[in-house]
């Protein structure tokens, strides 16, 4: 089954790196322009670097309603994954 998301626009928390990383390249290769959200703004660099053209990043702390509300404000939202695990901020990731 192919699914095409061209013209879509997905905000994924957790995208740098496991599950949210996953879904995040899922996305993009249905066609959806992704913007991946993760306190980790190292990883999000270099996983920005895979899909240059389709992926937007954001290092923010999903914690700061604030922030979220300014990067959702600012563009459309077609579909919201939110993969972010506080397990990572326990395991200092």
């Amino acid at each position: 089954m192919t699914i095409d998301l061209s013209n879509q626009h997905a905000v994924i928390t957790g995208a740098a790196r496991g599950i949210g990383a996953a879904i995040a390249t899922a996305f993009i290769d249905a066609g959806a322009s992704v913007v991946a959200l993760d306190a980790d703004a190292e990883a999000l660099s270099e996983f920005e670097e895979s899909s240059p053209d389709q992926i937007e990043t954001c290092p923010v702390d999903v914690c700061d309603f604030e922030a979220l509300q300014k990067i959702a404000s600012d563009r459309p939202v077609d579909h919201l994954v939110c993969a972010f695990s506080p397990l990572e901020l326990e395991n200092g990731r």
